[in-house]
C-alpha cells in the first residue's frame, strides 16, 4: 500500500487532540476496541473507495467511442443482483440498510406485478375489481422520511446532538415510533415496529422493524460510529501520504488532491447555508444511491430472476421445505401469488382453450368458444363471476379451472368409453367373419373328404372360441381326419400286398379293410 509503517502504527493506537486557543497538540492512546475500530473503517473505506474507482474506470473504457459526445444515445442492459432480506440473533445498522433496500426493490416489484395485473385486464376489456395489496409504503415512510419523522433522520441528527449516543437514539425512536401500524390498529398483524420485550435478547439495547419477509429486531450498538463513516485526521494524513499512485495519487497540484481517498468526494459533501460542506453520513449517502437506483429501475423493462437454495448443506437432491418456504416469504413471492388469485389467475387463449375442453360438448365447441363457455354455463360447470372472456382469452379462477379439468375428466371418460366400445365391436366383428370363413372351409372339406384340404381347413380351428373344441363340425371333421388316415394306411397295406404278391400280407390288410367297413379299389 506503499503506507509508512510508523505513521500508521502510531495512527492506529493513537489519537491526535487538539487544544483551541493553545495550539497545542496532544495524543492519547486508543484502547484495544478503538484500535480494531479505527483499523475497520480504514480498511472499509479504501475497499469503497478502490471498488468505486475500480468501477469508474471500467465504465470509461466501456463508453469509450459509443457515448452521446458521438451523436449516439447510449443504451445499456443492466444486471443488478441484490443482497437477499438479512435477520440474524444479532442484527445491526448493515442489516437495517440491507433490509431498508429490500423494502423499496420489495415495493418496485409488487407494483410492477400489479401493473401487469391491470394492463393484462384492460388490454383483454375484462373488467375486474381493484386488486389491493399490502402496501409497504408506511414501513419506508417511517424508515427514510426527512427531518427526524424517520429511523436513518434520527440517527443523522443524533450524530450532531452533543453528547450524542446510541442509548440516547434507542430512546428517541422507541418514543416515535412505537404503535405504528399499517392499517387497523385492532389487528396486531398489521404493525410495523414493535418495542422488545423483556425476556428478547439485548432488549435494552434493540428495536423492531417488521418488514414484508417478518420482524427483525435491530442492537444499537455503534449505529452512530458506523454511520459517521468518518476516518481520523491521522488516518487520513497517513493513507494520503503513500507512495503508491492510486492511493496517494500523484501529487501533480498540491491544491488538489487526488489520492484515493478523494475519489468521489464531491458526491459525500452536501452544503450547508452559512457552515460550508460538510460530509454525508453513510445512510444518507445509502439513501441517495438506492433513490438513483430506484430512478434508474423505474425508467426500465425489469425481468425478475428469483434464485432459491433448496438446503443449508449444498447439495442436489435434498429439499428442506421451511427453508423454502421462508425464501419464498422473503421474496415476496407469496404476496404476488395473493394479488393473482384475486383477479384471473388462470388465462387460456381461444385455441387452446377449445382444444382442452371442447370434449366436454363436441357439438358447440364446433361454432367457437363462445358457444362452448354458454353450453359450460348451462350444464352448471361455468359459474357466474368466476369467469370471463376477454378480446383474445378465456378467464378463470383457480376454483372454475378446477371444475372445468373435472368436467372435462369426466367427458374424456365417456369419449373414452364409446372409443373403446367401437373398437371391441370392430375387433369382435372381424373375429366373426373370420370364423365364419374357418367354419365353411372346414364343413367343405367335410363334404369333399379330401386328406389334404382338411388338414388346412383344420390348421385354423384353433382361431375359434376355446379352439373350437365344442362345435359338432370341428369334432365330426377331425373323426374323419382319422378315418381317412386309416383308410389310406389300409389302400397302402393292400398295394404292398399286391405288389409283392404276399398272401399273409394281403389276408392282413383285409382283415384291417373288414374291421373298419372300408371298401378299397385294392380290396374289393
Amino acid at each position: 500500500m506503499g503506507l509508512d509503517k510508523k505513521v500508521l502504527e502510531k495512527s492506529l493506537c493513537f489519537r491526535e487532540i487538539s487544544r483551541p486557543g493553545k495550539g497545542s497538540v496532544t495524543f492519547a492512546q486508543n484502547s484495544m476496541q478503538r484500535c480494531k475500530d479505527v483499523r475497520d473503517a480504514m480498511a472499509k473505506t479504501l475497499y469503497t473507495k478502490l471498488f468505486d474507482w475500480l468501477i469508474g474506470k471500467i465504465n470509461l473504457a466501456l463508453m469509450a467511442g459509443i457515448g452521446k459526445a458521438d451523436g449516439l444515445d447510449l443504451c445499456t442492459i443492466g444486471v443488478l443482483d441484490i443482497f437477499g432480506f438479512e435477520s440474524f440473533p444479532t442484527n445491526s445498522f448493515e442489516q437495517l440498510c440491507i433490509n431498508y433496500c429490500n423494502e423499496k426493490l420489495q415495493q418496485h416489484f409488487n407494483q410492477y406485478i400489479f401493473k401487469i395485473e391491470q394492463d393484462e385486464y384492460k388490454r383483454e376489456g375484462v373488467p375486474v375489481d381493484l386488486i389491493e395489496f399490502r402496501d409497504n409504503q408506511p414501513t419506508l415512510d417511517m424508515l427514510e422520511k426527512p427531518k427526524g419523522e424517520g429511523i436513518f433522520s434520527q440517527i443523522d441528527e443524533e450524530i450532531n446532538v452533543p453528547k450524542g449516543s446510541d442509548a440516547g437514539l434507542l430512546a428517541k425512536i422507541l418514543a416515535k415510533h412505537a404503535g405504528k401500524f399499517n392499517g387497523p390498529k385492532d389487528d396486531p398483524a398489521n404493525a410495523i415496529f414493535l418495542a422488545p420485550k423483556p425476556k428478547d435478547l439485548n432488549a435494552n439495547l434493540v428495536f423492531i422493524v417488521v418488514h414484508y419477509a417478518g420482524p427483525v429486531p435491530y442492537n444499537v450498538t455503534n449505529f452512530l460510529e458506523k454511520n459517521r463513516d468518518a476516518l481520523s485526521e491521522d488516518i487520513q494524513k497517513c493513507v494520503r501520504a503513500s507512495k503508491d499512485l492510486v492511493i496517494g495519487g500523484k501529487r501533480a497540484n498540491p491544491a488538489v488532491p487526488d489520492g484515493l481517498l478523494d475519489y468521489g468526494m464531491e458526491k459525500e459533501m452536501t452544503a450547508e447555508p452559512g457552515k460550508g460542506s460538510k460530509k454525508k453520513t453513510l445512510g444518507f449517502q445509502f439513501k441517495e444511491s438506492l433513490g438513483g437506483l430506484m430512478d434508474a429501475l423505474n425508467k426500465c423493462e425489469p425481468h425478475f430472476v428469483r434464485c432459491m437454495k433448496s438446503n443449508h448443506k449444498k447439495r442436489g437432491g435434498l429439499f428442506e421445505s421451511d427453508m423454502m418456504l421462508a425464501q419464498l416469504r422473503y421474496a415476496g413471492l407469496l404476496e404476488v401469488c395473493r394479488i393473482r388469485k384475486i383477479g384471473f389467475p388462470v388465462r387460456r387463449e381461444f385455441k387452446d382453450f377449445l382444444f382442452r375442453y371442447k370434449c366436454i360438448d363436441v357439438l358447440e365447441a364446433k361454432k367457437g368458444h363462445l358457444a362452448l363457455c354458454l353450453s359450460c354455463q348451462k350444464k352448471g360447470v361455468l359459474q357466474d363471476k368466476q369467469w370471463c372472456v376477454g378480446n383474445t382469452k378465456v378467464f378463470m379462477r383457480n376454483a372454475q379451472q378446477t371444475r372445468m379439468e373435472t368436467a372435462r375428466e369426466s367427458a374424456l371418460y365417456g369419449v373414452v368409453r364409446l372409443m373403446q366400445k367401437m373398437a371391441r365391436g370392430f375387433i369382435v366383428r372381424r373375429r366373426a367373419k373370420r370364423w365364419k370363413v374357418i367354419l365353411a372351409n372346414l364343413k367343405a372339406a367335410v363334404k369333399a373328404r379330401v386328406e389334404e384340404q382338411l388338414d388346412t381347413a383344420l390348421t385354423d380351428v384353433p382361431e375359434l372360441p376355446y379352439g373350437g373344441g365344442h362345435l359338432e363340425l370341428v369334432k365330426k371333421a377331425r373323426a374323419l381326419k382319422e378315418r381317412l388316415e386309416q383308410e389310406r394306411r389300409v389302400s397302402a397295406l393292400c398295394a404292398e400286398g399286391i405288389k409283392n404278391r404276399n398272401l399273409s400280407e394281403l389276408r392282413a390288410a383285409c382283415k384291417a379293410a373288414d374291421e373298419l367297413v372300408f371298401t378299397s379299389p385294392f380290396v374289393s
